[in-house]
């Protein structure tokens, strides 16, 4: 599926670039999302790398009617070499980079874009995160319920599966580099005063079992470590004093600080064990929290 030159009754206000494997399950859901604002005017280029189930037909099942759109189809299981691929289609600025299984609303995408394009300078920028822990044990909770309140959290979330850059922030991000996580080369390259934190909010589904949030955590600690060597402080805010502030401001319980310590631990070790084995660049995709929960 693939789109002509925007016609002159259709002037999008951003491209909406989505990388997606196997992700049958919740890629129409994100579209639909996208797409649920008439008022809205969205690029969406959705690039399928290497996926053995339906994503593309279901992609453009979903965008068949949208004014501009392309579904492109690469052979390699690849979120990089999908983005940079998305980036040589996409014709508008600013750019929004959005995961599939991401619940966004049209009109947050539209206020994230309206923001950046005010912006002449370099900027970076997402809505407000929300994690859905719903369907959740209490030692999951207890570990999102940390993490949202420390630094990374608070300052705004730019990654974690939504990001946006104006047309002179994309100039700062460049060619996506080889790395396994793309949010967070992305965060360290612009400053703390490029990053935008903006209206409405985007919701991440967590792991729903202990064990594929370990996973999941072990794949983003080997991930940054790798944009550390490549982007000085791109890596970790998590402090010490950073846990005891929650708990003197009585935002989390020491019971709860001490599940996100051990999961924390855990997801270190797991990610210890796979450079070992030398199985670290392996990607995996967390299928617990590919769950079809509508919000509001």
């Amino acid at each position: 599926m693939n789109a002509a030159d925007h016609s002159e009754s259709f002037l999008p206000v951003a491209s909406i670039i989505i990388p997606a494997h196997n992700e049958d399950t919740v890629i129409g859901r994100c579209l639909d999302r996208i797409r649920s604002d008439s008022q809205a005017s969205f690029e969406v280029v959705v690039v399928v790398n290497g996926s053995s189930d339906r994503t593309g037909d279901v992609a453009v099942d979903h965008l068949r009617h949208h004014p501009a759109a392309v579904v492109e189809v690469i052979p390699t299981a690849s979120k990089i070499a999908a983005l940079r691929r998305g980036d040589e289609i996409a014709q508008t600025y600013p750019r929004v980079y959005l995961d599939a299984d991401i619940q966004v609303s049209a009109r947050a995408l539209t206020d994230l874009a309206r923001v950046l394009a005010d912006h002449a300078e370099p900027a970076v920028g997402a809505p407000r995160m929300v994690v859905d822990t719903r369907g959740c044990g209490w030692a999951l909770r207890a570990y999102h319920n940390v993490w949202t309140r420390l630094p990374y959290a608070e300052d705004g979330v730019i990654g974690a599966g939504i990001y946006a850059v104006n047309e002179a922030g994309g100039a700062v991000k460049g060619t996506f580099p080889d790395v396994m996580n793309d949010d967070a080369y992305v965060r360290g390259v612009f400053g703390p005063d490029q990053r935008l934190t903006t209206p409405g909010v985007f919701i991440v589904a967590a792991p729903r079992t202990v064990a594929a949030l370990v996973r999941r955590r072990a794949r983003v600690h080997i991930g940054n470590e790798a944009v550390e060597e490549m982007v000085t402080g791109s890596g970790r805010s998590t402090t010490r004093s950073a846990l005891l502030r929650i708990v003197r401001r009585r935002e989390a319980t020491v019971g709860e600080v001490a599940a996100y310590v051990w999961i924390t631990a855990a997801a270190f070790a797991v990610a210890r064990v796979r450079r070992l084995r030398g199985t670290h660049a392996q990607w995996s995709t967390d299928v617990t929290s590919r769950v079809l929960q509508e919000h509001e």
